[in-house]
């Protein structure tokens, strides 16, 4: 009885007009065609008028912007915030909602395959032995390899990881990169350990992981993450190598988000920021989308707020800039800094990078040591920092007109209904940081054809020519005739190679295709 019941929910809870048919008719016809035993009648009684009328509130709301019907604006005071992971798959059952697909398979899409666990015996530097718990998670193998980033944060757990896995399947599946979801890392805070002892740890999580199948070019490919950088991708390729480049050739394809001189990209984090932007230029044209949030076409003149001042958020500010918006604002860890008239991206970050504190800015008009800057006026607010930074308890405090997600899960669940309540436009995480996605994806292919980037584009047509010379012109910010002999040679490098593949064809595509379902679902 409790499965029939369980199939009765989903049953109720997924079909409009059954829906409709139950409000308008009674409930007892439903108990009539599904064969419920009239032993059990009362307590399906129960269960389905309480269900009946969590739902009238969603089916007399059918006319909002917003396409969630599973939260009831009633009692948004008194539901607690959910977790990353929580949040994760809510989102997921919304999109269910628009979707003709049995129960069982959306189950099976939401979880994780397998997942290993270790416990790194490190050697401090004044040595004492320190366990510490890592983990690396596959969401899906339907692709392979399977990729995602390599974390060291300090609430990393086993749940978290199996989230951030299904994580980055959605995102490959958005981006359309051919690759399952990966998510892991270290449960430390790097803070508080040394260089050599962050190098220790990092080379012994991936002997174990590598010697435990969940490593390799053909198996699970990380990728920088939260806390991690070049130089931690360049530890974990060198590790690889030692122990299998005598026997694989491709071992330096197991690692993406390298040095360039180690066989990468090299520009993993500005590839990321560079998405983001792109994204945000495109959607800024799109007359439907202005129209319907009262937006102003263009980045120029408008103004801006970074939430986290990391290798993302630093890159997108930069590039924003050189776009004509204006950054008004910086929130960091440790406090915030806020100037009307504008900062200088490029001496910020030398100022942070230097004193580690962005509060003492000198030219700074206002500053905080706390959390609430982000909710100061701007046009735009860029969350670059990490999961679950706009809940609840902040959301009514925003002043902006547009959030820009360039983080995994920077908006909850709630906060994401609040926002479309308000009509402050959100550009979703899945879509902004399909750049990274990308960069790695090239990366990868790299280090698999053995070739120098320039040779990854079979034939150069004139038309492609006159694209990359096109591309290159923005990159450079110059016009195609003052281009230089140095300019022109770049071309076939490696960074305008991967800006070329990031915005030609596949963002502009992703954008286009996400932007129309959005619209159409409302």
């Amino acid at each position: 009885n409790m499965q029939r019941r369980k199939e009765i929910f989903f049953f109720f809870q997924a079909e409009d007009g059954i829906r409709d048919f139950c409000l308008s008719r009674g409930l007892g016809d439903v108990y009539k065609r599904q064969g419920i035993n009239a032993e059990y009648m009362g307590i399906m009684q129960r269960n389905l008028v309480g269900l009946a009328q969590s739902l009238r509130g969603p089916l007399q709301r059918k006319s909002l912007k917003c396409f969630n019907t599973r939260i009831d604006p009633t009692t948004i005071d008194t539901m607690k915030e959910k977790t990353f992971s929580d949040n994760v798959y809510e989102f997921f059952d919304d999109a269910a909602l628009h979707l003709n697909i049995r129960q069982d398979y959306l189950e099976v899409y939401k979880k994780c395959n397998t997942t290993l666990k270790v416990n790194l015996p490190v050697i401090r530097d004044n040595k004492t032995i320190e366990f510490i718990p890592a983990y690396r998670s596959q969401h899906k193998q339907h692709l392979l390899p399977t990729q995602g980033g390599f974390r060291l944060a300090p609430d990393l757990d086993i749940r978290a990881s199996q989230t951030l896995a299904c994580y980055s399947t959605f995102r490959c599946a958005v981006a359309d990169v051919p690759f399952g979801g990966a998510g892991g890392g270290v449960k430390i805070d790097p803070r508080h350990y040394s260089q050599t002892e962050i190098e220790r740890i990092v080379r012994r999580y991936t002997i174990e992981v590598y010697k435990k199948g969940f490593m390799g070019a053909v198996v699970d490919v990380p990728s920088p993450d939260y806390g991690t950088n070049t130089k931690i991708m360049h530890w974990m390729d060198d590790t690889i190598r030692f122990i299998s480049a005598y026997k694989d050739i491709n071992a330096s394809a197991a690692v993406t988000g390298k040095a360039q001189s180690q066989g990468g990209l090299g520009i993993r984090a500005e590839a990321g920021g560079y998405g983001v932007v792109f994204v945000v230029e495109q959607v800024l044209q799109n007359e439907k989308i202005l129209r319907r949030y009262n937006l102003q076409s263009g980045l120029k003149g408008k103004t801006f707020i970074v939430q986290g001042f990391g290798h993302q958020g630093y890159q997108i500010a930069k590039l924003l800039v050189e776009r004509g918006a204006i950054l008004v604002g910086v929130q960091e860890w440790n406090g915030g800094v806020y100037n009307p008239e504008g900062f200088d991206p490029v001496h910020l970050k030398e100022h942070f990078n230097r004193s580690q504190d962005i509060t003492n800015y000198k030219y700074a008009k206002d500053s905080r040591e706390d959390f609430s800057l982000m909710t100061y006026p701007c046009d735009m607010l860029v969350t670059a920092a990490k999961e679950s930074q706009i809940t609840k308890f902040n959301v009514n405090q925003l002043q902006c007109k547009m959030v820009i997600e360039a983080a995994q899960g920077s908006t909850t669940w709630i906060a994401d209904y609040m926002l479309n309540q308000r009509n402050i436009f959100v550009l979703p995480d899945l879509l902004t940081t399909t750049g990274d996605i990308t960069a790695s994806y090239f990366d990868w292919l790299r280090n698999l054809e053995h070739v120098r980037s320039g040779l990854m584009m079979k034939k150069w047509t004139e038309k492609g020519f006159l694209l990359l010379t096109q591309k290159a012109a923005e990159v450079y910010g110059k016009k195609i005739e003052d281009l230089t002999e140095e300019d022109i040679a770049s071309i076939k490098g490696p960074k305008a190679v991967s800006y070329t593949h990031l915005t030609l064809p596949t963002i502009y595509s992703v954008q286009i295709s996400v932007v129309a379902v959005s619209l159409k679902k409302k």
